[in-house]
C-alpha cells in the first residue's frame, strides 16, 4: 500500500469519525429530553440548577467536565431548555474532544477508529447521557494514544505537557467509576505486551497516578458507599456460581448477541484466531485471557439482571477490549479495497445503529408526552402537585422511574414555561406517603428516599412551584378525578 492510497484510506476513516460525532450531537438536541429528563440525569441537573453549581454525588468529580456548559449557561440566565440541551450534548462533546485529540493532535489513526465501535453497543445508553461507561470508552482510548505516544521533541518542556496530559486522563478516570479500574488495566497492559514487557516512564506513571487518584477518592466524605453498592459480599456472590446457566445477566447477554454484542464477538474471533495463527503467544493470553476474564466478571456480579440500561453499560467496555487491537494490528494488513468494503459497511452499520437509537428515543419521548398530557388535565383544575400510583401511572403510558417528581418540573417547565410548572410523583407504597408534610403547601415531592423538599429549595427562576396542597389521582372507570390530600 503506498502513501496516497493510506492517505485516502485514512481520510474516509476520518470523515466517518467526524460524522458519526456530529449525528450524535445532532441526536443529543433533537432528543435532550429524554435523554436528559431521566433518573441519574435529571437528579444532577436538577441539582445544579437549584444550587447554582457544581453537583458532585458519590465523590465523581469528572462530573464538574459534563457540567461546565449547562452551568454557563445557568449563569448567563438563559432558558431551561438551553441548560437540558447544553447538558445533553456535554456527554457527547467529552467523547467527541477525545477523539479529536487522538485523531488530530496525537495522529493516532488506529485508536481513533476503535473508537467508533462502542456505538455499535449502544441503544438505550443514549438515553442515559450521564452513563459512565459511555464516557470511559472514549477517554480510555485517548489514554491508551498518550501511553503508547512517542514524542518527536526530547525536551523538558514536551515531556511535562505529555506527563500531565496523562495525569489529567487518569484522574478524570480515576473519578468516573470504579469500573475504570479495567480500563486502565487493559491500556495498560496492551501498551505493556505490544511492547516487549518493557517499562517506559509513561506506563509507570499513569499507573501510580491512577493508583493515587484512587487512594485520595477514599479520603472524600462523599465517596464510597454507593459506588460499591452493586457489590454483594464474596462469601454471598460465590454460592452464586452454580447458577450460573440461569444468570439474568446471561440471558440479557445472550438475547441481545445478534442486536448489540455481534461485533466485539466478531472482532473477539478474528483477533484471537489472528494472534494464534501468527504464534503471537503473549498476546493471545492477554487479548483472550482479558476479555474472557471481564465478561465472566461481568456476567456475575451483574447475576440478577438489571434493566436494559444497566445492562447494556455494563457489557459496554467489551467493545473497546476488542475493537482497540483488532483495528492496530489486523486491519493494517488488509489491502486498499478490504478497507474500502470496511469503511462502507461501518457507515451502514453505524446508521442502523443510530436508526435503533432513535426508535428507542422516540418510545422515552411518548412517555414523557402522556405525563405533560396527565399535568395538563390537572392545571386545568388548578393542581400543580400530584401523586399517581405506579399502577395507574403505567395505564397512562407514564413508565415507573424514580425520578418523575425531577423529570416532570424539568419537562413541563421547559415545554411550557415557567408558569406551567408542575411537579407529579410516582409512588409504589402509598404507606410510605403517610408523613405530616404531606398536608403541608410549601413542599416539593422529590425522590423516592428523600420524599419531600421545602419549596425554597427550588430555584424561584426556573422552578416557579406555587404555595398549594397536593392531590392525589383517583379513576373511577374510565374517568379519573384528582383528590386534595388529607
Amino acid at each position: 500500500m503506498n502513501d496516497r492510497q493510506l492517505r485516502r484510506i485514512r481520510t474516509g476513516y476520518v470523515y466517518l469519525g467526524h460524522l458519526t460525532f456530529l449525528t450524535m450531537l445532532v441526536f443529543s438536541l433533537v432528543w435532550m429530553f429524554p435523554r436528559v429528563c431521566y433518573m441519574d440525569s435529571a437528579f444532577q441537573v436538577f441539582g445544579l440548577i437549584n444550587s447554582g453549581s457544581f453537583t458532585i454525588n458519590d465523590g465523581r468529580c469528572s462530573m464538574v467536565v459534563s457540567e461546565l456548559l449547562p452551568l454557563l449557561f445557568l449563569k448567563l440566565h438563559l432558558p431551561l431548555s438551553g441548560i437540558i440541551a447544553a447538558y445533553s450534548v456535554s456527554f457527547v462533546l467529552i467523547g467527541y474532544g477525545c477523539y479529536i485529540a487522538v485523531q488530530h493532535l496525537l495522529k493516532d489513526y488506529g485508536t481513533a477508529l476503535a473508537m467508533l465501535f462502542p456505538f455499535f453497543c449502544m441503544n438505550h445508553t443514549f438515553l442515559h447521557g450521564i452513563s459512565e461507561t459511555f464516557q470511559l470508552v472514549f477517554a480510555a482510548a485517548l489514554l491508551y494514544t498518550l501511553l503508547a505516544y512517542r514524542r518527536r521533541s526530547s525536551s523538558k518542556v514536551a515531556a511535562v505537557c505529555h506527563a500531565a496530559a496523562l495525569l489529567a486522563v487518569a484522574a478524570f478516570c480515576a473519578f468516573i467509576h470504579p469500573v475504570a479500574i479495567f480500563f486502565l488495566a487493559f491500556v495498560w497492559l496492551y501498551v505493556w505486551v505490544d511492547e516487549g514487557f518493557s517499562f517506559r516512564w509513561e506506563t509507570v506513571f499513569a499507573l501510580a497516578a491512577f493508583v493515587l487518584v484512587e487512594a485520595l477518592k477514599l479520603l472524600l466524605p462523599a465517596q464510597g458507599g454507593r459506588d460499591a453498592s452493586f457489590l454483594l459480599p464474596l462469601p454471598e456472590l460465590l454460592s452464586k456460581l452454580p447458577d450460573f446457566w440461569h444468570f439474568g445477566s446471561l440471558k440479557f447477554f445472550k438475547d441481545h448477541i445478534f442486536s448489540l454484542y455481534y461485533m466485539p464477538l466478531l472482532l473477539f474471533v478474528w483477533t484471537s484466531v489472528w494472534y494464534i495463527r501468527r504464534k503471537m503467544v503473549w498476546k493471545s493470553v492477554f487479548y483472550i485471557g482479558f476479555n474472557l476474564f471481564f465478561l465472566f466478571i461481568t456476567l456475575w456480579i451483574y447475576f440478577a439482571g438489571d434493566g436494559p440500561i444497566a445492562m447494556e453499560r455494563s457489557f459496554l467496555p467489551m467493545a473497546l477490549f476488542t475493537a482497540l487491537p483488532f483495528v492496530r494490528e489486523v486491519m493494517p494488513e488488509w489491502k486498499p479495497f478490504g478497507h474500502r468494503i470496511a469503511c462502507l459497511l461501518l457507515m451502514l452499520l453505524l446508521a442502523l445503529t443510530f436508526i435503533r437509537m432513535g426508535n428507542g428515543a422516540e418510545e422515552a419521548s411518548e412517555r414523557l408526552q402522556k405525563m405533560d398530557d396527565l399535568l395538563v388535565d390537572a392545571r386545568q383544575e388548578g393542581v400543580h402537585k400530584l401523586f399517581v400510583s405506579k399502577e395507574d401511572a403505567e395505564s397512562f403510558g407514564v413508565d415507573y422511574s424514580w425520578g418523575t417528581g425531577i423529570e416532570s418540573m424539568l419537562y413541563v417547565t421547559a415545554r411550557h414555561g415557567r408558569e406551567c410548572c408542575s411537579n407529579l410523583f410516582v409512588y409504589e407504597d402509598i404507606a410510605a406517603l403517610q408523613l405530616p408534610e404531606l398536608l403541608a403547601t410549601d413542599r416539593v415531592a422529590f425522590v423516592p428516599w428523600w420524599i419531600f423538599l421545602h419549596r425554597e429549595g427550588l430555584n424561584p427562576e426556573y422552578f416557579p412551584l406555587p404555595d398549594e396542597p397536593f392531590y392525589f389521582l383517583h379513576i373511577d372507570g374510565n374517568q379519573y378525578r384528582f383528590v386534595r390530600a388529607q
